[in-house]
């Protein structure tokens, strides 16, 4: 008998052993899902011999392994790129003009020889220091844009599968998945891919 409220398998049409993938995918249950497996014949007479006993009538397959097939799409991961090499250079810049000032003040005021090379040495280190540190900062941006970008459309593609997997039944009797509204049905090790697809 048909329930009117859950939708029917549309390979079977009858809704008697249908259940919603994000029940089935979140159950905690130990118990086992019959699942009916077509039988293949052999030459004739067909009686029980002719069978072919690797595809048995029901195939029982545990709740744990069921439940691994039909679980929903896995977030996709934020590592957001650091500026290492920027925030290096930015730090050896900084001690470069303490040696500018420090230079400054004890070899140009002062007069002492030793401090006057130190003042003109950090110069030259800080002019190079801050050029580095220009360059990766701007190529860190760079790489800061891509990965929004990059983080929107796979959060784009998430959510839509998302979607997608919360509208998903179960039919126990053709061990299928399928989406009501699409009216399409899937085997369960299919529905990845099945989620994946526009």
């Amino acid at each position: 008998m048909n329930d009117p409220v859950t939708p029917v398998c549309p390979k079977c049409g009858l809704s008697d052993q249908v259940e919603k993938v994000s029940v089935l995918a979140t159950s905690q249950s130990n118990k086992t899902v019959e699942i009916p497996v077509q039988l293949t014949r052999k030459i004739e007479p067909v009686d029980q011999s002719t069978l072919n006993t690797e595809n048995p009538a029901i195939n029982s397959i545990p709740d744990a392994e069921l439940r691994k097939k039909l679980t929903p799409p896995k977030q996709p991961e934020s590592k957001s790129p650091i500026n290492c090499a920027g925030g290096l250079f930015m730090l050896l810049s900084t001690v470069a003009l303490t040696g500018v000032v420090a230079g400054y003040l004890a070899g140009i005021q002062r007069g002492i020889t030793q401090w006057q090379q130190i003042f003109y040495g950090s110069i030259a280190f800080s002019v190079f220091f801050i050029f580095m540190t220009i360059r990766y900062t701007r190529s860190f941006f760079k790489d800061l844009h891509a990965f929004q970008d990059k983080s929107e459309k796979e959060m784009a593609a998430w959510q839509k599968s998302m979607e997608k997997w919360d509208r998903l039944y179960y039919c126990q009797r053709d061990d299928c998945v399928f989406d009501p509204d699409q009216n399409v049905a899937v085997a369960p090790a299919d529905l990845k891919t099945y989620l994946k697809e526009p």
